[in-house]
C-alpha cells in the first residue's frame, strides 16, 4: 500500500486502461492463469508418463488453456476505460458508467500484489471506502505506485526484446511448418515409400487427412512445450524483480533471448535427436 501525499502529478491524460469490478478482475485472473499452468502440467504429465491420445490432449487444453485465455480477453475489452484528470478531478470512463473522483480525496493507492490480469491498483478513498473499479494500469497519479515490484515486473515485460518473436503466427504458424513438414515426409516416405507415396495408394483425401493430423498433433506439441518455458521464464523474472527490481530489464532480456532459444533452437534439436537416436 502506499500513502500518496496531497498534491497529484500534473498528468492530465487520456490514460488508456480497464476498470475492473473486482468479480471481473478475479474471474480474468483466474483465467489467465489456468490458460498459463495449464499447458505446462499436460507437457509435465505427458513426459512423467501419464500418456494420452492427442485428441484428448488437445480437447484439455482448449477446454482448460484456450477457452480461458478468451474468456479473459473478451473481459479485457468489455472492461476498457479511459481516464482523464485535469489536475483536481480524475475521470474514469467505461461504456456502461462514468465515475468522477477528486483527487484529493484519494487517501492511498493500493497496487496488486500479483499482476493479473495486469499490472492494477485499487483506490481507497478518504472515507474508507474503496473506487467501486480498481484500475489497470492506474492512472499515474501517484509516483510512488511505479516502484512495486508488480509494477516494475509488468513495465519490464511491455518493453521487452525480440516482440516479433513471440508472435503466434511467426512461433506457430511459420515455425510450426518447419517440424510438420519433417515429420509428415519421414512418415511418408517410411509408410509409403515416398512423399507423395499416400496420394497414390490411397488418395488425395487420405493423404491430406493425414497431412492436417500430423499438423494438428505438431501445433498441439508446440504450443505445450513453448507455455512449459514461457512459464518458467515468467516465474523466474517475477522473482528476481522482486529480489532485485533494478536489475528487471536486464532479468527481462535475459528471459526472452533463454525462452527464444529454447524454442527456436531446442525444437530442430529435438528433431534430431529423434531422427539420430
Amino acid at each position: 500500500m502506499t500513502r500518496p501525499g496531497s498534491a497529484a502529478n500534473a498528468w492530465t491524460g487520456p490514460w488508456p486502461c480497464r476498470a475492473w469490478p473486482r468479480w471481473a478482475r478475479w474471474t480474468a485472473a483466474a483465467s489467465i492463469a489456468s490458460s498459463r499452468v495449464v499447458p505446462p502440467a499436460i507437457a509435465i504429465a505427458y513426459v512423467l508418463g501419464a500418456q494420452s491420445a492427442p485428441r484428448a490432449m488437445l480437447e484439455a487444453l482448449v477446454a482448460l488453456g484456450l477457452l480461458p485465455a478468451i474468456a479473459a480477453w473478451l473481459l479485457e475489452r468489455a472492461f476498457a476505460a479511459r481516464a482523464t484528470s485535469d489536475g483536481t478531478t480524475l475521470w474514469i470512463e467505461r461504456r456502461d458508467a462514468r465515475v468522477e473522483v477528486p483527487l484529493e480525496s484519494i487517501a492511498d493507492t493500493e497496487p496488486w500484489r500479483v499482476p493479473l490480469p495486469g499490472a492494477g491498483a485499487a483506490l481507497r478513498l478518504r472515507s474508507g471506502a474503496r473506487l467501486a473499479f480498481d484500475l489497470e494500469p492506474a492512472p499515474p497519479i501517484r509516483d510512488a505506485v511505479a516502484a512495486e515490484p508488480a509494477w516494475i515486473y509488468a513495465a519490464a515485460r511491455r518493453a521487452a526484446p525480440l516482440a516479433a518473436l513471440r508472435h503466434p503466427l511467426v512461433r506457430f504458424g511459420a515455425f510450426g511448418l518447419i517440424p510438420t513438414g519433417v515429420l509428415f515426409r519421414a512418415h511418408q516416405i517410411i509408410a509409403f515409400g515416398g512423399f507423395f507415396g499416400q496420394q497414390r495408394m490411397e488418395g488425395a483425401a487420405a493423404w491430406t487427412a493425414t497431412l492436417v493430423e500430423f499438423w494438428v498433433s505438431t501445433l498441439l506439441g508446440l504450443a505445450l512445450y513453448a507455455a512449459t518455458f514461457r512459464l518458467g521464464g515468467e516465474l523466474l523474472a517475477w522473482t528476481t524483480t522482486w529480489l532485485a527490481p533494478a536489475r528487471a530489464r536486464v532479468i527481462r532480456s535475459v528471459v526472452e533471448w533463454g525462452v527464444a532459444i529454447a524454442y527456436y533452437a531446442g525444437v530442430p534439436a529435438l528433431l534430431a535427436i529423434r531422427f539420430l537416436a
